[in-house]
């Protein structure tokens, strides 16, 4: 018994010192994660690796005086990109100090000195100024007080609908019988309830009751709905609305996490999209912007500033310099003609010559392009001036200049009357009379016919700029008109109308113009798609030219309007849909050459299978457009190669009056992990093989012509590059 008593304590003592270890493991277990910071701010929310084009490669191509700063931007790049324990204020106080590296770099892009850095700095400058603006408003809203806030949105709502209510009662205060309306509006119970502003059932009962009265019904009158259509009724149901949207939405306990869950998703479907371009990145980061923004204690202000700003940007942008308008638009002209009219009782008989020159001066404007078309002309004048007693003889030299306004929005072209200004100088030089030639007599009368011609010198004038400007202006009126007719004609069927038959119509536009140049910014973009950026501010206009900035979101979604996702199509069919397709974008016929067939092999017309999703992307950066095809192949010889990431990086090199095109090294990657590598080696050296032959190295025409208005227009591609997401296209 004793010896079983000792068994048994033998055992119990066994597991009393494991259990004594897995206590002591527990413990120490649970005290490591006490000890281990919990994530705070951006730490677990954003990667622990520097973003793609953000890393230390990247900043090395700042060389020479620049070296050391890179090296110290990348260096705060990878500590705010790492897994220290920053708190909230280490993170801020990177954020800020990048903040001021952006500024640097932004100071340096605005400086001539530095040309030679513009390119590596502008696809830094934008890559790191998005993501510091980014991380910092999601920071703020990770480290906003969600009852703080929605404290203040509620005494703000109240607020406006105070006001709301008080600008109802004056408006009802203006016409007759208007009280009759308060008790229907519910004004007093309103007030009662702005007074309490606790948010109660009742209230939100209240609120309910009233937009279901302010919203239109099938069987209200035409005065009914009239009245109701008020600015201030209508003030008053946006007003309950807001108010009701506001107290019936109080933070939880779960707002805090649900805030930064969302945050989360949101900053790496960002990354996402940088990084790749892709059409689920641009859903996926709308889809989190916009939860995000629902339950953000602001509202999400700062954000939705930051997303028009850098993602629903216009993706279009040409900018027209002035003096490139005076070429296509100046004109001179010379023109004599005869005199012969009766004016002031005298028959005027002589020649004239008006010289003009037509010039364009381009005015601010911020929502339609604003171009003044001067005309300056000067009309030269010998006449006589015939009455029953004398004949006189008058130089003229009439100076006058004319104005017209011309607007365009995009959709049309308009314009305003034409002002004309003269400014009248005749002058009387020689007189003759019946006594002319007799002696003493016939100078007196010479000399009072032309006293009485040079008394009369003023009313001539005004007779003659009177003339002069209803000729210029409804002349110049006339002239113009016709050429905006055929000008609007020709926007709509050859610019308008292709664009829409293709899908690819702006879904918003903006024409403006400074005091030097015109612009038109538009944006190719669909509910589920992003835009474009705000483009780097070292490029500059040339001053006799034009600049055309393509953003990457534009190629990319005008490539889905083409509506290659899930097909398969042999090579050939595909160059048919893309001349097609482009021939009726452009008016003309575009080539897309057969591929070059080496030497002594045969052509080959091999099937492309397009991927479902992003089967064509683009990206425009370091220099050079990627042409992104995501695609398997089936050779008219060999196994079929399953779908491929294939990126083919493109660079632009000019060379006079040509565009040298050169294809980079192709990159193949497989969709999914393989098990062969060998096997990959062959298929991806197939598919480059392939890729060679389609898009092989060539010149390009760099000048063009074209006919404005009855005049050839020769411009010169004179600078090329592809920066930040942008494609810039200088050409003067």
């Amino acid at each position: 018994m004793v010896q079983n008593l000792n068994r048994r304590s033998g055992k119990a003592g066994r597991w009393f010192k494991g259990g004594a270890i897995c206590l002591l493991l527990a413990t120490a277990s649970s005290w490591a994660v006490e000890d281990q910071p919990a994530a705070v701010g951006l730490r677990g929310l954003i990667p622990s690796k520097s973003p793609q084009g953000l890393q230390s490669k990247d900043f090395e191509l700042l060389d020479g005086n620049w070296a050391e700063w890179g090296t110290q931007t990348n260096e705060l790049v990878e500590k705010l990109y790492s897994e220290d324990p920053l708190d909230v204020a280490a993170q801020r106080d990177l954020l800020a100090k990048l903040k001021a590296k952006v500024a640097v770099m932004q100071t340096a892009l605005n400086d001539v000195s530095y040309t030679q850095l513009h390119g590596p700095l502008a696809d830094l400058h934008g890559l790191l100024a998005r993501r510091v603006e980014f991380n910092t408003a999601v920071l703020d809203i990770l480290d906003s007080d969600p009852e703080a806030t929605h404290k203040k949105n509620v005494e703000k709502s109240y607020g406006n609908l105070k006001s709301a209510i008080a600008a109802v009662r004056a408006d009802l205060a203006s016409f007759q019988a208007g009280e009759l309306w308060i008790p229907y509006l519910e004004l007093d119970s309103l007030d009662s309830t702005v007074t309490a502003a606790d948010g109660s059932p009742s209230s939100i009962e209240l609120f309910k009751k009233l937009g279901t009265k302010l919203t239109p019904a099938p069987e209200w009158t035409e005065a009914q709905k009239e009245f109701l259509a008020r600015p201030s009724i209508t003030g008053l149901n946006s007003a309950v609305s807001a108010t009701a949207a506001t107290i019936s939405s109080p933070p939880g306990p779960e707002t805090r996490t649900k805030l930064r869950e969302l945050a989360g998703a949101f900053l790496a479907a960002l990354d996402e999209y940088e990084a790749t371009g892709s059409n689920q990145a641009a859903t996926n980061t709308r889809t989190a912007y916009t939860q995000l923004k629902a339950i953000a204690p602001d509202g999400g202000a700062k954000l939705s500033d930051l997303m028009c700003a850098h993602y629903y940007n216009y993706n279009l942008r040409v900018i027209t310099s002035e003096g490139l308008l005076r070429r296509v638009m100046g004109d001179s002209r010379s023109e004599s003609s005869w005199v012969n009219q009766c004016v002031m009782g005298a028959r005027i008989n002589g020649s004239q010559c008006t010289t003009t020159n037509v010039s364009v001066d381009v005015r601010p404007s911020g929502d339609k392009a604003y171009i003044a078309l001067t005309v300056d002309g000067t009309v030269r004048a010998n006449t006589s001036g015939t009455t029953q007693d004398a004949t006189v003889f008058s130089t003229g030299y009439h100076n006058f200049h004319a104005e017209k306004a011309i607007f365009m929005d995009g959709h049309k072209i308009t314009s305003s009357p034409a002002t004309v200004g003269v400014s009248a100088n005749t002058q009387f030089y020689a007189a003759r009379t019946r006594l002319s030639g007799v002696p003493l007599f016939g100078r007196i009368a010479e000399g009072i016919a032309l006293d009485v011609a040079q008394g009369k010198a003023g009313e001539a004038n005004a007779y003659t700029a009177s003339q002069i400007r209803d000729e210029v202006g409804p002349r110049l009126d006339s002239e113009a008109q016709s050429k905006f007719d055929k000008a609007n004609m020709e926007l709509e069927t050859r610019v308008w109308g292709p664009l829409r038959e293709q899908g690819m119509y702006p879904d918003t536009m903006n024409w403006s113009s400074t005091d030097s140049d015109t612009s038109i910014r538009s944006r190719l973009m669909e509910s589920d798609e992003l835009g474009g950026a705000s483009p780097a501010p070292n490029i500059t206009i040339p001053a006799d030219g034009i600049l055309i900035q393509v953003h990457e979101s534009l190629m990319s979604n005008s490539a889905d309007r083409f509506e290659f996702a899930g097909k398969t199509m042999k090579e050939s069919e595909v160059r048919k849909v893309l001349k097609e397709r482009l021939s009726k974008l452009m008016g003309k016929d575009v080539d897309i050459p057969d591929p070059v067939v080496p030497e002594g092999e045969k052509p080959v017309d091999n099937t492309l299978v397009f991927d479902s999703v992003d089967p064509i992307r683009f990206q425009a950066d370091g220099g050079q457009v990627k042409f992104i095809l995501r695609a398997g192949l089936k050779p008219e010889n060999g196994d079929e190669i399953p779908t491929q990431i294939i990126t083919v990086p493109l660079s632009f090199k000019i060379e006079g009056k040509e565009v040298l095109l050169e294809r980079g090294n192709v990159s193949v990657k497989p969709i999914t992990p393989v098990d062969n590598p060998g096997l990959q080696i062959t298929r991806s050296g197939v598919i480059r093989q392939n890729i060679q032959r389609a898009i092989p190295n060539k010149k390009l025409k760099g000048e063009f012509t074209r006919e404005i208005q009855g005049k050839n227009v020769n411009l010169t591609i004179v600078g090329l590059d592809a920066r930040d997401g942008w494609l810039s296209i200088k050409a003067r």
